[in-house]
């Protein structure tokens, strides 16, 4: 979440562009865009994070639903372990809203400063609907990761839209619908 905060307090000071900005307003957006990314890795990154000794999941969500952190190195935990990955991943896509809020807060004319916010939140939800659509999440042997393809038709599809915004805000929201 720092990270957002960080980058919004760069990015003001050195361009002229978003003087107009409210700091304070962008910069508790961009804490929220922070989370979302970092929330992302961690729910796609969990069959590997738990390999190595550490479980980023709240212990409390998994007592609700009566598993603790070493009862998601078994993948058959999936289906209980099923409804708090999804307030996980709702969470983070509220958090990539208000980085998508963010993105657009910025000029248009500001393409490549737009394009390094996009990029990411537009990442990160192909990754979630790949974490959500995964019939072994839990599995050590499984990587969540967005094919290439993906990466490059996201790059298409915004480089040439960026300015006008509503492409890749009509791709984030048909994007966020596959998602939950």
């Amino acid at each position: 979440g720092c990270v957002g905060e960080f980058w919004t307090a760069v990015m003001y000071a050195h361009r002229k562009a978003l003087a107009d900005w409210d700091v304070q307003q962008m910069s508790e957006r961009g804490v929220r865009f922070g989370k979302g990314l970092q929330l992302t890795n961690i729910v796609k990154d969990i069959a590997h994070d738990l390999q190595k000794g550490r479980c980023y999941i709240p212990e409390t969500m998994l007592t609700e639903v009566g598993l603790k952190p070493h009862d998601l190195l078994h993948h058959d935990n999936l289906p209980r372990f099923r409804p708090v990955l999804s307030k996980l991943v709702r969470l983070a896509l509220e958090h990539l809203d208000q980085g998508w809020a963010y993105t657009m807060a910025i000029p248009r004319h500001e393409t490549r400063l737009r394009l390094a916010c996009m990029w990411p939140i537009l990442s990160a939800g192909e990754s979630l609907k790949l974490v959500m659509s995964s019939p072994d999440l839990l599995s050590h042997a499984v990587k969540v990761k967005i094919p290439r393809s993906k990466v490059y038709q996201i790059l298409a599809m915004t480089t040439g839209t960026v300015a006008c915004g509503y492409a890749g805000t009509a791709y984030w929201g048909h994007l966020r619908k596959q998602i939950v």
